[in-house]
């Protein structure tokens, strides 16, 4: 007979995994529910591959672009190794409840390439920050240009960005309070005389001074290349309902896209951006006046697609590091 701890350690990620089957499962129901079949058959056969194949091209861009720009964080930059990892890493984030794929990253990153998990995890965090405030940002002025000024929703939208823009520019001091203030705590409960603990506590420091060790070019570096990721980014999504013959105006695209990349990176207990993804392009074309069975139907071949193109370039990726095969050292702090 099993002990009561170990049934109740397979029951605890068991009900996680099917809570979040749930809320995709639901999502994706509410969306597909309103759609008419007719309209989606029409829209799909009549799709036009050279849109499909240039969508296809330009996904491939974005990812190289994406390993460029985390080559340029790494303590030993290594284009080829950071552009498998971002690959690996974007195919598992997408179909892992909870957004677990993420720590491939900080996992692939160690093994192949001799890169401090931790300082791993702190470079994606701001990855991660700078492409929320870049999102946010620019759908937010596209939102303003499109319903005017006189929209009570935007003085809280204004006070996002700000916030936003104050957590980046503020990255390392405001990781660094954080680290502080845990250790504080830890030290006063008495958590830190446990070695792990204290071992946590000064690896978290290293990670810190390596970040702070960035130089104005990899600053520099890593901004251009994710301004470049936003607009290449945008223009896929935009080939996407092309492809099926929705046109789109630069607002429309720009508001449109923005809702629908904030929606799918929202922490929600789902199975990656499944249902997700959907609900929030469906909202955000929608909302800018898009006919809601072209919304569905391109939010549907949004997801199928470019989770295609992600499978082929991960897999690819996969093989390559395979090849490679695993680093012999751990890379040098800067």
């Amino acid at each position: 007979m099993q002990p009561s701890g170990a049934v109740s350690s397979v029951r605890a990620p068991a009900l996680r995994l099917a809570m979040a089957v749930l809320v995709s499962g639901a999502l994706l129901a509410a969306v597909l529910s309103r759609l008419a079949t007719a309209t989606a058959l029409e829209r799909l056969s009549s799709a036009d591959l050279r849109w499909l194949a240039a969508s296809a091209l330009l996904s491939g861009v974005v990812l190289g672009m994406r390993g460029m720009r985390f080559s340029a964080l790494m303590q030993r930059p290594d284009p080829g190794a950071a552009t498998a990892a971002v690959a690996a890493q974007g195919f598992l984030t997408r179909v892992t409840p909870f957004r677990l794929g993420e720590f491939a990253m900080p996992y692939l990153l160690g093994r192949y390439a001799g890169e401090d998990a931790g300082h791993t995890l702190v470079a994606l965090l701001l990855v991660r920050l700078i492409d929320l405030c870049l999102i946010s940002g620019a759908g937010t002025v596209g939102a303003i240009a499109f319903a005017g000024p006189s929209q009570a929703w935007q003085g809280g939208a204004a006070a996002l960005l700000v916030a936003l823009a104050l957590l980046l520019f503020g990255f390392r001091s405001w990781l660094r309070l954080g680290t502080s203030l845990a250790m504080r705590v830890a030290t006063a409960v008495g958590l830190a005389r446990i070695p792990a603990v204290a071992r946590t506590g000064a690896r978290l420091e290293e990670m810190l001074a390596n970040m702070a060790g960035l130089t104005r070019g990899q600053h520099v570096s890593v901004a251009a290349w994710s301004i470049g990721i936003f607009v290449v980014q945008t223009v896929l999504l935009g080939m996407l309902p092309r492809a099926f013959g929705v046109q789109l105006e630069p607002l429309q695209l720009l508001i449109g896209a923005s809702i629908a990349q904030i929606g799918a990176a929202l922490p929600i207990a789902s199975v990656g951006s499944f249902g997700t993804l959907e609900v929030a392009w469906v909202a955000g074309f929608v909302w800018v006046g898009v006919a809601e069975d072209d919304a569905i139907v391109t939010a549907v071949a949004a997801q199928v697609l470019t989770l295609g193109y992600s499978a082929v370039f991960a897999g690819l990726c996969w093989l390559y590091l395979d090849r490679r095969g695993r680093s012999p050292e751990r890379a040098p702090a800067r």
